[in-house]
């Protein structure tokens, strides 16, 4: 599960039901085949989203999740809710217009914007993948509520990644949805140690293990995640 990622950003590690996504399946909520749908107990240590519903942060994680995004993206303005925190940071990033929900199929009409692949969303925090329609993603917004009501969003870039990844390496959480149980063993049943945001970043120091149909790394000063949502960074 270390190894590269396919190219279509609809097509997140670990699942296979998105790629019906891509030729029509309904979003009733993702997270992705980068897709396998995945159940949300935390057992698999990932997102509580699934391929076709859309979790509405009714998932408890089993610790409260902490760690900061990689990269630290202020919002224009001040915005009350999160889906108009995502349509500012996409005009002023990539200057396009945001267009909602990405499509699940071609329309037969050329849509030149930025949509959003949804993977978690509750009343504090809410993650997509962003990217042009029926293309690939340019990465992943985490977007965080502050105590004053207000949203920030923190960008995963996809531009960072490289394939594979190994000891002595850096790895992303990236594409959990919530967030991702960090474990003191490489064992799905392990006591999990924190629940970490997408996009906290850390080196790999040991792996990769296989235990419970899951293959493991270790990240330093955290513990054993699934590498179904790691990526490699290489620094």
């Amino acid at each position: 599960m270390g190894g590269p990622r396919p190219s279509n950003w609809l097509d997140k590690p670990g699942y296979v039901a998105i790629a019906a996504f891509v030729t029509g399946a309904a979003i009733a909520g993702i997270i992705v085949a980068i897709v396998l749908t995945r159940g949300g107990d935390g057992d698999d240590d990932g997102a509580q989203a699934t391929a076709t519903a859309v979790s509405t942060g009714t998932q408890t994680p089993e610790s409260t999740a902490t760690g900061t995004p990689a990269t630290s993206t202020p919002t224009p303005g001040r915005y009350t809710n999160a889906r108009d925190a995502l349509a500012a940071f996409v005009q002023d990033r990539f200057a396009k217009t945001y267009l909602g929900p990405c499509p699940p199929s071609a329309t037969g009409q050329t849509l030149d914007g930025t949509c959003s692949v949804l993977l978690y969303e509750s009343d504090v925090l809410a993650t997509y993948f962003v990217g042009p329609p029926l293309s690939e993603a340019l990465g992943e917004t985490v977007i965080t509520r502050a105590d004053d009501g207000t949203w920030s969003v923190d960008f995963i870039s996809a531009s960072d990644f490289i394939a594979g990844l190994g000891v002595g390496g850096g790895a992303t959480v990236y594409g959990a949805g919530d967030c991702l149980n960090l474990r003191a063993e490489p064992d799905p049943n392990a006591q999990s140690l924190s629940c970490q945001l997408d996009g906290t970043h850390a080196r790999v120091t040991e792996g990769p293990v296989q235990s419970g149909g899951i293959t493991w790394w270790r990240l330093d000063g955290f513990g054993w995640a699934s590498a179904q949502y790691l990526m490699a960074t290489g620094d």
